[in-house]
């Protein structure tokens, strides 16, 4: 689940900059901020009050904006495909889906494991995934603090790319 919000997080920061540093705000950053700001059910004053869902901007559309203007030498069908391949796998955890719910079941007697996968498969590969989260984040730094204009801030924040990575394109192999 956290993993899931730290992309959709990221996904929207990056979405808002672009749309400041290619001086481009959209319909739908309009709607997109609209919706961001929507009376919550938190302002409902009382149960019984109806709450009018917020004219969300599709996920896809967030991103296919984020590829199309950030994105160097970015195949943007293709990306959108990996991006929602990972967000239906994480969804299987937010919404407990079967395979995700038999994911969290085995061992010798098998059993669900509700208190976390310790020593499983699992741990080695969530850590490994883990620096993509820090790079991911690193790069999203980068992305606002060009937005806010702050130049010297986000050129000392690229020294600490891998050497090869763009902060605009989140991949290997394209300059900033």
């Amino acid at each position: 689940m956290l993993l899931r919000t730290l992309d959709e997080i990221r996904e929207d920061i990056a979405f808002l900059a672009a749309a400041v540093t290619n001086h481009a705000i959209t319909n739908q950053h309009r709607q997109y901020l609209d919706a961001f700001y929507a009376e919550s059910v938190f302002s409902r004053k009382s149960s019984n009050e109806r709450l009018k869902k917020p004219n969300l901007v599709p996920r896809k559309k967030i991103n296919a904006y984020i590829y199309r203007v950030i994105g160097k030498d970015i195949n943007v069908s293709k990306a959108l495909d990996v991006e929602e391949n990972l967000s239906v796998a994480y969804s299987g955890y937010i919404h407990a889906a079967s395979e995700n719910i038999m994911d969290l079941y085995g061992g010798s007697p098998p059993h669900f494991h509700v208190a976390g996968l310790v020593g499983s498969s699992r741990i080695a590969s969530s850590v490994a995934d883990t620096s993509n989260y820090f790079l991911r984040g690193l790069m999203t730094t980068i992305i606002v603090a060009k937005a806010f204009g702050d130049r010297p801030l986000a050129t000392e924040l690229l020294t600490y790319l891998p050497q090869g990575y763009s902060a605009e394109s989140g991949s290997k192999g394209n300059e900033t």
